[in-house]
């Protein structure tokens, strides 16, 4: 068939189902894969595929729920989805085509049927335009797999607490003393020649600033955050764990601060979903929480958490904490596809026209409820107006 010009990721928990989804594709098209619907998440900007075959039963994240996700993602809400489920009863199949997919497979699948779907899926589009092959993705991903060594080892080894690190500095030790040399005979005066001329010291390149993504369920701690680092680092909030997810593949952080206790998807949770992702298991997190525990503070250092900072805490001691982070040797800011201005004014965009969907969907919720109520009470609905 030539150059092969779309690409597919294939999302599944299971390996032998990945590697059958591939063996099918590969002949005709680009085959890139994802563990599960978290990590299809985190992969979908750097992979961009043109058709996404994700299997309905996935741990962390399952197959109708990223669905939901990738048609409010942008750049991929127009993406074909292919669902593959086992639970192929027509309330599992409503359930998926009413989430946006374009296509529900039952398990097992047949090849053809396979192929041919994915062949009518991609008939009439034209293909995304690819910043990296497949095969570049590929070899990326399994030297990310490959290692483990931790990125940041002085900082993830021993474990800190903030609250003491304000005065802590080290002291930088006396050169010893050493026995008294003879003097040695002066030498004979030479000529000194004269010195170089200084070279033009070359353009320094820009500063790409550092942007910190919070995340904490609790408004005024967010709030409070945002103002402690403004100047120093661009922010961007995130209200739980499954919300990080969502926009982690856009605002691309380079720290994490994530609170423990939150709902949907807890601050623990979350480090767990980071730390199994290429594309996060190296970006520093900061841990805050009122939980101060030494066992605690063992099972997130275990876990690749770098700092502890135990709440209430300081705008001094977080201020402290991001700067021990950013200015380790291996601390790196990512290259930033767009200003976080227009991402953040984008999102408040986004996130108002969800606030408007969900009050119209309260009203119409509470509607039907009082409609029910009237009809089993037998009185008149005072919406209607024929009965005023």
């Amino acid at each position: 068939m030539g150059k092969k010009l779309f690409r597919v990721m294939v999302v599944d928990d299971e390996e032998d189902v990945r590697q059958i989804l591939s063996t099918i594709l590969e002949e005709a098209y680009e085959v890139t894969a994802a563990t599960n619907g978290l990590d299809a998440l985190l992969k979908i900007n750097k992979h961009e595929p043109d058709l996404i075959i994700a299997d309905v039963m996935m741990p962390l994240l399952d197959g109708y729920d990223l669905t939901k996700r990738i048609r409010t993602t942008s750049g991929f809400e127009k993406t074909p989805i292919i669902l593959v489920s086992a639970l192929d009863s027509r309330d599992e199949m409503k359930k998926g085509y009413s989430c946006g997919a374009d296509v529900f497979l039952p398990k097992p699948f047949d090849p053809e049927r396979v192929m041919r779907n994915v062949t009518l899926s991609l008939d009439d589009r034209q293909p995304r335009p690819k910043k990296m092959t497949a095969e570049q993705i590929r070899s990326e991903m399994q030297k990310q797999a490959q290692d483990t060594s931790p990125s940041r080892d002085s900082v993830g080894k021993e474990y800190d607490v903030i609250k003491n690190y304000r005065d802590e500095k080290e002291k930088s030790k006396a050169p010893p003393k050493t026995a008294k040399a003879p003097t040695p005979p002066k030498p004979v005066a030479k000529p000194v020649p004269a010195p170089a001329p200084t070279p033009a010291p070359e353009p320094k390149a820009p500063e790409i600033p550092i942007r910190v993504m919070i995340v904490d369920d609790d408004p005024d701690i967010v709030e409070f955050v945002e103002t402690a680092l403004k100047g120093g680092f661009e922010v961007v909030p995130a209200f739980d764990g499954m919300d990080a997810v969502r926009k982690i593949p856009t605002m691309q952080p380079d720290v994490f601060v994530i609170d423990g206790m939150m709902p949907k998807m807890s601050g623990y949770q979350l480090v767990e979903v980071l730390k199994q992702s290429a594309e996060t298991h190296k970006t520093p997190i900061i841990f805050i929480s009122a939980r101060d525990l030494p066992r605690d503070r063992v099972m997130l250092s275990r876990r690749g958490v770098d700092l502890f900072v135990a709440k209430p805490f300081s705008t001094q001691q977080l201020t402290d904490a991001l700067t021990k982070v950013t200015t380790h040797p291996d601390f790196k800011a990512k290259e930033k596809s767009r200003p976080v201005e227009e991402l953040l004014q984008e999102e408040g965009e986004k996130m108002a026209g969800v606030e408007e969907i969900r009050q119209r969907k309260n009203y119409w919720n509470t509607y039907g409820v009082l409609q029910g109520f009237l009809k089993d009470n037998k009185k008149k609905d005072p919406f209607n107006k024929k009965n005023s």
